[in-house]
């Protein structure tokens, strides 16, 4: 019997382990990310976005705010009044009120003329009437004249409507129609409110002939 041959068996190399597969990547570029690689001049802004907060914290914030405390309103001075709106005492009142209420005509007349040294035209008038009229003196038209226009030219209402009254009536003067509406329209322009002045030149221009309305007329376009 033969022996049966001898079976040579080959060396196997030693199994070697499969190299591990890449990681998948856990997340996708970001498109920031995308444009940077792609553009190298671009940058990424990398400042954080602001925080959004909730309507219903705004609201908790704003009910839990103090309230401001209530400021008192400046208080502003009054204006002071200027020179112009400071009114000045009119010279020789003290004596003109005085003589009003003197029962004494000496006294009275004393203090008239005393106001009346002193430039109150008021007083000038009341002199003017006593002196036209003989109240209390001997009855003198010239005087009363002169004391009446000093007082009319210092644009006194009364002693401007007076003298015309005296053109209207022919009182101490000669009646003059035209002088009589002159005087009176001035009187009628520094105390506009006196019905009677206005009634009187409205009586003197009804009596003016048309030629003394042709006067008046041209009296006034020359003014």
């Amino acid at each position: 019997m033969t022996a049966a041959p001898e079976t040579k068996t080959t060396p196997q190399p030693p199994a070697t382990a499969a190299p591990p597969a890449p990681a998948a990547q856990s997340q996708q570029p970001s498109a920031a990310t995308t444009s940077a690689a792609l553009n190298p001049e671009a940058k990424t802004d990398r400042r954080a976005a602001p925080q959004t907060v909730p309507p219903q914290s705004r609201l908790k914030d704003q009910a839990s705010a103090p309230e401001p405390l209530a400021t008192a309103k400046p208080r502003t001075a009054a204006p002071k009044p200027s020179a112009q709106q400071i009114p000045r005492p009119v010279a020789g009142q003290g004596e003109y009120q005085q003589a009003l209420a003197a029962t004494n005509p000496d006294v009275a007349r004393a203090m008239l003329w005393h106001a009346t040294a002193l430039g109150n035209s008021d007083a000038q008038v009341s002199l003017a009437d006593m002196y036209i009229y003989g109240q209390g003196v001997p009855q003198n038209c010239e005087q009363g004249l002169v004391l009446l226009r000093a007082a009319a030219q210092k644009a006194n209402p009364r002693a401007q409507a007076k003298l015309g009254a005296l053109y209207a009536t022919g009182k101490c003067v000669s009646p003059d129609r035209v002088q009589a509406y002159r005087w009176l329209t001035r009187a009628l322009a520094n105390n506009q409110g006196s019905e009677w002045t206005a009634k009187n030149r409205d009586m003197v221009w009804r009596a003016m002939s048309p030629e003394e309305r042709s006067k008046v007329a041209a009296m006034i376009s020359t003014r």
